[in-house]
C-alpha cells in the first residue's frame, strides 16, 4: 500500500508539472497527503482545486472536511467548512452521503451539535451497510456534544 502511494503521489506530481491546473490531480494528491498526515501539503492541493474549480463538489467536500476534522487545531477552520459544505451539500440536494456526513461534522465543529445531528441522521438513513457503522459511531459524538477528529491512517511520509 506505501509503494502504491509513492507511485501515486510521483504520478500526481508530474502531472502538476505538466498540468499545473489539473484540478483531479491537485485532489487526488492532497487525499494521498491527507491520509498520512501531511495536512498542510493537502490544504493546499484542496485549495487549489477549489481555485481552479469552484463548483466542484468534490473539492468543496475535501476542503470541508478537512478544515472541519483536521487533527490540527491550526488547519480547522468550522465556519468555512460550513460554507463550502452546505454548498456543496445544495448541488447535490442533500442526497449524497459523503457530503452530508462533511456538512454535519462542519456543523459540529462550529459547535452547532443540533444541525450536525441532524444531518448525520439523515447521512446514517441513505448510508450503504458498510459506511452505516462509521457515520453512526460520528452520530454518538455529536449527540454527546463532541466534534469529530480525523486522525491520519497512516502517518509514514509516503
Amino acid at each position: 500500500h506505501q509503494r502504491r502511494n509513492l507511485e501515486a503521489l510521483k504520478h500526481y506530481h508530474r502531472s502538476l508539472q505538466l498540468a499545473p491546473d489539473h484540478v483531479k490531480a491537485h485532489g487526488n494528491m492532497g487525499g494521498i497527503l491527507h491520509s498520512h498526515g501531511r495536512v498542510k501539503e493537502a490544504l493546499a492541493h484542496y485549495q487549489k482545486a477549489l481555485q481552479l474549480e469552484p463548483d466542484s463538489v468534490e473539492a468543496q467536500n475535501n476542503l470541508a472536511w478537512l478544515l472541519a476534522t483536521c487533527h490540527d487545531a491550526s488547519i480547522r477552520d468550522g465556519q468555512l467548512a460550513v460554507t463550502l459544505a452546505e454548498r456543496a451539500a445544495a448541488t447535490t440536494q442533500y442526497k449524497d452521503v459523503s457530503v452530508l456526513d462533511t456538512l454535519s461534522a462542519a456543523y459540529a465543529e462550529i459547535g452547532d451539535f443540533e444541525k450536525a445531528v441532524q444531518w448525520q441522521e439523515v447521512a446514517v438513513g441513505m448510508a450503504p451497510e458498510p459506511l452505516e457503522g462509521e457515520l453512526r459511531k460520528r452520530l454518538a459524538l455529536y449527540r454527546s456534544g463532541k466534534s469529530f477528529r480525523d486522525e491520519p491512517l497512516n502517518t509514514a511520509n509516503p
